[in-house]
């Protein structure tokens, strides 16, 4: 991301249970879950809907700047 000037972190003024909601929206929502293409390794992606709510907006925080 860094090398084609694409951002690597999340505005901190964002609010990170806003943007978990916002994901929410997204068509690819299902059974009232968000989706998510994670890695098994490199190479290697597998779709789940079974990521924790407090994981993901932690991990916002995480990239907050």
């Amino acid at each position: 991301l860094k090398a084609v000037n694409l951002p690597t972190r999340i505005p901190a003024d964002l609010d990170a249970e806003a943007i978990y909601a916002a994901m929410g929206t997204d068509k690819k929502k299902a059974g009232g879950r968000v989706r998510f293409v994670l890695l098994h390794g490199l190479g290697e992606p597998f779709t789940t809907g079974e990521v924790a709510e407090t994981a993901v907006i932690a991990t916002i925080r995480e990239l907050q700047a």
